[in-house]
Parts: structure tokens; C-alpha cells; sequence
């Protein structure tokens, strides 16, 4: 089944929307039905901007994507009455798989920019879907996946804290846990002393412990300034972690 999804149309607009849809749809439904079966994977369309996105999913816990997905120029930006094969790209996107720290924990962050594959024909887009849906991995977007961090959106700090670790104090290994309230919490060893910087999920200010004792706090989205915190209260020389 394939349902159409997009908060910002008016009722009249989705019916709109699904009409101009009804033929491919049916085409899709009819002809990924093996794969989709196959692989548990339900299909939803996703407005973007000047294209709408096919895309795959699992009804899972992970609530997991398909990196592949199949755009069509909007019904506005067409200027069709009924989306067209010849028309349509297939993406398969770089999943962006990231470590974080040195105990087996990953972030995603999904490309953006590869070029689509053009296959002009329903024929070749299902034959091509197919096999790309068979091949392609998918990847978690819940909140609480085992060794996946919540907090993808803070790229910068991963970089900077991995980065500033080992150069300033010779630290190259750092660890991830989730507490149950889904605060996650990153400890590493340094100087003898345990250092911690805790993340609340509603992304509250940042806290740096050392020891258990609370010594400063930043805000999340500034990663700079969450570093400046760690080194002002950080010992004076580092020690690999002890594993726990």
C-alpha cells in the first residue's frame, strides 16, 4: 500500500495529489509486490520542494529507511495531469554511516548528492527498484537503537571532541551509554579522573562531571563553546579509557 503524506496539503490539494499519482501508483504496487513482500517494506510519497519522494520503509522497531528512493516532479512543477515514468529519478543514497567513540556506537547521516539514475520506463524503474531494494541497505531513524546515538545533529562536536582529545591530551579512546531516561552519556579517562559529558534528550544544556562532580555545563548546539567547557575543567594529562 502506498499512502501519501504531507502536512502542509489542504485536503483538496491531497486529492489532487493522489489523482495525479492513481496510474504509477497502481504500476508500483503491482510491480514491487514481490521485493516489497520480500522485504517488509511498505512505501509512503514525501513532498519535497519541487519533487515528491517515494520512500521505503520498515514498520520496525528501528522504524528503518531504505536508502533508495524513486522522485517524480510534482503535480505544480510538471505541469501534468498524471506523473510520468520518463520523468522520474531513482536514488541510492550513501547511508553515512559514522563511529562515535571507541565502543562500537554509529550515528547516520544520509547523503544528499548523488546523481539519479534516469530510467525512462516503468519496465526499467521496477527492474531497477528491485534490485536496488534487494541490494541497498537500510538504515534506523528511531530514538533508542542499540549502539545508534540519538544525537546525530551533533556532527560538529564528534569531530571536535575525537580531534581535540587526542591532540591536547593524547586520549584516543572515549565511550557512549544511554541511561534509561535516554540521557547519553560520553566518559572517557584522563589524569586518573573520569570525565563525562551527559546529553539530555531535550536537549538541555550539556553537563561536563569529573569524578561525578558537576564542573560546568554548555549548550548542546554550540559545539565550540561545549569544548572550551571540557578543556578548562579537563586534568592535565590523558590515560586510555578503562573499559568497564
Amino acid at each position: 500500500m502506498v499512502t501519501f503524506y504531507n502536512v502542509e496539503y489542504s485536503p483538496e490539494g491531497m486529492e489532487q495529489a493522489s489523482a495525479y499519482y492513481d496510474e504509477r501508483v497502481a504500476e508500483i504496487e503491482r510491480g514491487l509486490a514481490p521485493v516489497m513482500n520480500e522485504m517488509e517494506l511498505s512505501v509512503r510519497i514525501v513532498a519535497y520542494s519541487a519533487w515528491d519522494r517515494f520512500v521505503f520503509y520498515r514498520d520496525d522497531a528501528a522504524a528503518s529507511l531504505s536508502v533508495v528512493e524513486l522522485w517524480f516532479p510534482s503535480m505544480g512543477f510538471s505541469g501534468l495531469k498524471q506523473a510520468s515514468w520518463a520523468d522520474c529519478g531513482v536514488y541510492a543514497r550513501d547511508p553515512g554511516v559514522r563511529p562515535v567513540g571507541s565502543n562500537g556506537w554509529v550515528y547516520y547521516q544520509p547523503s544528499e548528492g548523488e546523481e539519479p539514475f534516469k530510467p525512462k520506463t516503468m519496465e526499467r524503474a521496477i527492474e531497477l527498484l528491485t534490485n536496488l531494494l534487494k541490494t541497498e541497505p537500510l538504515y534506523p531513524t528511531a530514538r533508542n537503537v542499540p549502539g545508534v546515538t540519538n544525537r546525530a545533529d551533533l556532527e560538529g562536536f564528534w569531530y571536535l571532541l575525537e580531534r581535540d582529545l587526542a591532540s591536547r591530551y593524547g586520549i584516543t579512546e572515549y565511550e557512549l551509554r544511554r541511561e534509561a531516561d535516554s540521557t547519553e552519556i560520553v566518559s572517557f579517562i584522563c589524569d586518573d579522573s573520569i570525565v563525562e559529558i551527559v546529553f539530555p534528550l531535550n536537549h538541555d544544556f550539556a553537563r561536563v562531571r569529573v569524578d561525578g562532580a558537576e564542573v560546568g555545563e554548555a549548550d548542546q548546539e554550540d559545539p565550540q563553546w561545549l569544548m572550551d567547557v571540557i578543556h578548562e575543567e579537563m586534568p592535565t594529562s590523558g590515560r586510555r579509557l578503562a573499559r568497564t
